[in-house]
């Protein structure tokens, strides 16, 4: 009895770990820029340095249609849609992630 109860205990820890392992998430302030906007937040996969995406872009566009200038936006990503080419202004050491794509965003 003690082997299943173990195994039941193993199966729900290794789910939860998975779980975990699939966020990809942007969240934070939204700073729009003319050809950039920048999601910059102290939580979230891409914290400290956020992400981000072009602001007239068709992606951009859907963006800032939920989350305008200045508010608290919440981005769900494709893993496969994120690159390191980007970095924040004044930082050159420290990449930001530019999206491409997204699964889901939501105004906080």
């Amino acid at each position: 009895m003690k082997i299943k109860s173990m195994m039941v205990a193993l199966a729900l820890l290794m789910t939860g770990g998975a779980a975990n392992a699939g966020s990809n998430e942007c969240e934070g302030a939204v700073i729009v820029g003319n050809e950039w906007t920048t999601v910059i937040g102290k939580t979230g996969d891409y914290a400290p340095n956020g992400c981000q995406f072009k602001t007239t872009s068709r992606l951009g566009r859907r963006i800032l249609a939920v989350c305008p200038d200045k508010t608290e936006c919440w981005i769900s990503l494709p893993f496969s849609t994120r690159s390191v080419e980007g970095r924040l202004e004044g930082e050159p050491a420290m990449p930001i992630y530019t999206i491409t794509s997204i699964s889901g965003v939501q105004r906080r």
